[in-house]
């Protein structure tokens, strides 16, 4: 039986299988923001951490937004 969460699980699921075939085929050999997935070329800077995880400029400043709300 199909109930409208179900439904939406459902949904959001395929959206995220999507989505991550959609990472998978991406050029490997450009870099892209571990939070967002925007590849270097998409975004104006790109910070490299530990591990190769990097950060884009806009996720950066929509964690300083997160953060600032809570103080």
């Amino acid at each position: 039986m199909n109930t409208p969460n179900t439904m939406d699980f459902s949904k959001t699921m395929l959206e995220l299988n999507d989505a991550l075939a959609q990472l998978r085929e991406r050029d490997e050999d450009e870099a892209s923001c571990s939070f967002c997935g925007k590849r270097q070329s998409d975004v104006s800077m790109l910070v490299p951490g530990p591990n190769s995880v990097c950060i884009c400029d806009l996720c950066v400043e929509r964690a300083a937004k997160l953060i600032g709300q809570r103080a």
